[in-house]
């Protein structure tokens, strides 16, 4: 399943922003995932964007 579907998917299911499952820290590629999978999540689901802190 794409970055994409997965994460509306997750985000129409309200699932939590946690529940991304690609790792920045594991590589590139798996960086850009998660951020499309986060970007795709909060396009879907806009009340979340200020409850998701990128501090770590």
């Amino acid at each position: 399943m794409s970055a994409l579907r997965h994460g509306r998917l997750a985000s129409r299911a309200r699932q939590p922003a946690t529940a991304c499952p690609h790792k920045p820290g594991d590589g590139p590629a798996e960086k850009v995932l998660a951020a499309v999978w986060v970007r795709t999540y909060l396009k879907a689901n806009p009340d979340t964007a200020g409850k998701i802190s990128y501090d770590g």
